[in-house]
């Protein structure tokens, strides 16, 4: 670690891409966010995808691609090597456990301390025991639920890990206004990526059950990481007559344009940590119902700021909905607004920034010490 000298401390920022997706918003943000005069962060990708580029325009932080040509590539870890000397990296923070793997071995290689992020909350057998091989290798751990950190200690004791929630920067954001009327077309609204995780069959299933009943329309914005899933939902769209009241929209950054625009935002899926996507539309005061996975019940309060149903029950999902949709406006409108407190006070990007930076200045003044005596 270079010496104190007052300069801000060099944080290396290691992913896959800025491609749309909830891991890559979150390190955005905080790298926007975070105490210049503190910390000077760094960017580096290996993926040439950046669906976030206002990251480009600023002069304050640096975005690096080093492109990967395989899997595993030795070439690719030493270039990193060589990007961490050249730039006096202080602390490595990889975002995700994909990139965990460069960071570890990374900061291993040169000495310097790596913080392993990890986004989920369901980790196979396999998961474990690369845990296992490489996880002495962390600082410290970070993770987006406590479903996801007492699933870990349970397996590997003794770790450094800690919960910390992301956060939205909740000025500026657009408030819903109004919601549909009785009688009037309910907009539906899902976010996320086309796969697996997301469950997208479950949703489709609780429409398919209310299409005689409820008038709506359904929008689910995200790209298609799996196109042979996306297209068993494009069949079963079509097979059930579907296709009037539900559409695939792609990606937006428009995201909190979109939001304010429905009348629900649900989430199906069968993990997650934290969603990105359940938060902000809390915070523009759209409604969520979600499956009650991981930490879902801490952000979607049962009947106040939300509903939750049992993970992959598109049949209760299915009434869920219609008993929203049958509320009356002072109680749709009661729970906007206890969704948007909830997330002002409880989830805000001030408290993710410096709860990081605290996490940062602690390890770091660990490894000062631990240099000390070392030179002595």
């Amino acid at each position: 670690m270079k010496p104190k000298n007052g300069s801000p401390q060099n944080i290396l920022y290691i992913i896959g891409s800025l491609n749309q997706g909830g891991a890559e918003r979150v390190l955005v943000e905080l790298v926007k966010g975070l105490d210049k005069n503190r910390f000077r962060p760094f960017i580096l990708i290996y993926h040439d995808k950046i669906h976030y580029r206002e990251i480009l325009d600023r002069k304050d932080i640096s975005l690096t691609l080093i492109k990967k040509s395989f899997r595993l590539s030795p070439l690719f870890l030493l270039k990193v090597v060589d990007f961490i000397k050249k730039n006096r990296i202080d602390l490595i923070d990889s975002f995700t456990h994909n990139t965990g793997f460069w960071g570890r071995l990374a900061g291993f290689l040169t000495g310097i301390p790596n913080i392993t992020r990890l986004q989920s909350s369901r980790y196979s057998k396999k998961f474990f025991m690369a845990e296992k091989l490489m996880g002495w290798m962390d600082r410290f751990m970070i993770v987006n639920s406590r479903t996801a950190e007492q699933e870990y200690i349970k397996e590997i004791p003794g770790k450094k890990i800690a919960t910390l929630y992301q956060g939205i920067e909740m000025e500026g954001l657009p408030q819903k206004k109004s919601f549909s009327g009785e009688g009037e077309t309910k907009k539906i609204i899902a976010l996320g990526r086309i796969t697996q995780a997301k469950n997208y069959p479950c949703l489709l299933k609780a429409l398919n059950i209310l299409k005689e009943r409820k008038k709506f329309k359904c929008e689910i914005w995200g790209r298609r990481e799996k196109e042979d899933l996306y297209q068993q939902l494009h069949d079963y769209i079509r097979e059930n007559r579907l296709q009037d009241m539900v559409k695939f929209m792609g990606t937006t950054e428009k995201v909190y344009d979109e939001l304010v625009k429905a009348d629900l935002l649900v989430l199906s899926s069968l993990w997650e940590g934290l969603p990105n996507g359940v938060m902000e539309a809390m915070a523009c005061g759209v409604p969520v119902i979600s499956s009650d996975i991981s930490d879902l019940k801490y952000l979607v309060l049962d009947g106040k700021t939300g509903f939750l149903f049992p993970s992959d029950d598109h049949v209760r999902l299915a009434e869920l909905m219609e008993k929203y949709f049958s509320l009356p406006p002072e109680e749709v409108r009661k729970i906007s607004v206890a969704g948007t407190e909830h997330i002002k006070n409880n989830f805000s990007q001030s408290s993710h920034i410096r709860k990081t930076e605290e996490i940062y200045e602690r390890i770091l003044k660990q490894e000062l010490r631990s240099n000390s005596r070392k030179t002595a």
